[in-house]
């Protein structure tokens, strides 16, 4: 009963599995949110004003103004998963890097949202966008800019 023979290590089966450096999981599940569904945040919308700045996009009180019109289109969002919106319908919602945007939007980012290399951009009309950024842990998108006339 109490008699346990001890199995040398030379007989043990071997693991298959290799090191992964602790950076690796964290990109392994980078798009771990793509099975959730959006929620909305507007804490991080640009507050500025299109006129004042000289720029396309609009700032907080702008899209508010608009946001009867896009509420519809973000419900319809909510009805799908992360997935859908940026892998199935990726020619209309995709991660732009920063550096390809216009040089006034990467100005205003880079006053209240400095080391971004990536954002979403999510499409409401043939011009309207929508631009963000994705909680990867909960899969809330953090409006950022909203643009009337892409």
């Amino acid at each position: 009963m109490g008699n346990k023979k001890k199995i040398p290590p030379a007989c043990l089966p071997k693991s298959t599995s290799k090191f992964i450096p602790p950076n690796a999981v964290e990109r392994r599940d980078s798009k771990a949110y793509y099975g959730l569904k959006p929620l909305w945040r507007f804490a991080e919308v640009w507050r500025g004003n299109s006129q004042e700045q000289g720029v396309e996009f609009c700032g907080a009180d702008e899209f508010f103004r608009a946001a009867p019109n896009v509420l519809g289109k973000m419900r319809d969002f909510e009805s799908q998963t992360w997935n859908e919106i940026l892998v199935v319908a990726k020619d209309h919602n995709h991660e732009v890097f920063v550096s390809e945007l216009s040089k006034d939007a990467q100005r205003i980012l880079g006053i209240f949202q400095t080391n971004l290399e990536k954002i979403v951009s999510l499409r409401f009309s043939n011009l309207e966008r929508m631009f963000g950024k994705i909680d990867p842990k909960t899969g809330a998108f953090s409006v950022l800019l909203w643009d009337p006339k892409h």
